[in-house]
């Protein structure tokens, strides 16, 4: 399991909602502050409890839910792209909701000025504080099998 010191303050910054978002669902590969949280699903975390790693080499048992981040931010872990479809749904803060001509201009290549947004986008994006943050198209905030 993840220690308390790490995950608690990923719940708050991304407002992940403890009747919903199971933190046991996350492991790391390291003690300590690991590089990358892992999304592991309960089959493969009870497998792992039984100490299966000790009678064959486990290359990779899950998805990057969270990365370690080495810029200034209030939290030590940004979004990893990989997970993002299973922390988003619990997220009540730093979720941007975009309509469809906006969420299309995030998925153009290079850099994008927040002026070519639409002002409710913009005014949404300018109020979250330094770190990650993750846009999901309206209507399908909290659906990632929809994508």
């Amino acid at each position: 399991p993840i220690p308390k010191d790490i995950f608690e303050p990923l719940k708050e910054f991304y407002g992940l909602s403890s009747d919903s978002f199971d933190e046991g669902n996350y492991m790391a590969r390291a003690c300590g502050e690991a590089k990358v949280l892992y999304f592991i699903t309960k089959s493969i975390k009870s497998l792992i409890e039984t100490g299966i790693q000790e009678r064959v080499t486990v290359i990779n048992s899950g998805v990057k839910g969270f990365s370690r981040c080495n810029k200034d931010c209030e939290v030590g872990y940004r979004i990893a792209q990989e997970g993002v479809h299973f922390v988003a749904p619990h997220m009540t803060k730093r979720k941007v909701i975009a309509e469809l001509d906006d969420f299309d201009k995030c998925l153009q290549a290079g850099n994008v000025q927040i002026s070519s947004f639409s002002e409710s986008f913009a005014e949404q994006v300018r109020a979250i504080s330094l770190g990650s943050f993750v846009v999901c198209l309206k209507g399908y905030e909290n659906d990632y099998l929809k994508k």
